[in-house]
């Protein structure tokens, strides 16, 4: 479906769905259930990311340290290595910036959300 701002989602049989951002091909944002809810509450994915969207970098050629052959990865553009990164310290942190590398502190645990993770995740 395209979206009223010019981006596109897919939506899979299992009720999620998986959105390209509109001006970067290579960021995508997962959502893991309902959609259309977190899009009605949050609007674009930058406000909902950690809470019921989650961020993902498409680049298997690119030359990004953490993204080097990798393929369809959690967001870590920029990352520094440090675990404590994630949660603070950067735009892109997951408590204190933007979000998106929320789904990276959930992969690194095993795909598990951890006690210590800054949010709610509804969906």
């Amino acid at each position: 479906e395209t979206l009223s701002d010019g981006s596109y989602i897919v939506y899979f049989e299992d009720g999620s769905a998986l959105r390209a951002e509109k001006a970067y091909s290579r960021d995508w944002y997962f959502y893991p259930g309902k959609p259309e809810k977190c899009i009605k509450k949050y609007g674009h994915p930058l406000n909902s990311l950690g809470k019921c969207s989650f961020g993902f970098f498409f680049c298997p050629s690119c030359s990004v340290k953490h993204h080097y052959n990798r393929g369809m990865d959690p967001y870590k553009v920029s990352w520094d290595g440090n675990k404590q990164t994630l949660y603070n310290g950067s735009t892109y942190s997951c408590k204190t910036g933007i979000g998106l590398y929320c789904t990276a502190i959930i992969q690194i645990n095993g795909w598990k959300i951890p006690d210590d993770y800054p949010f709610k995740v509804s969906y």
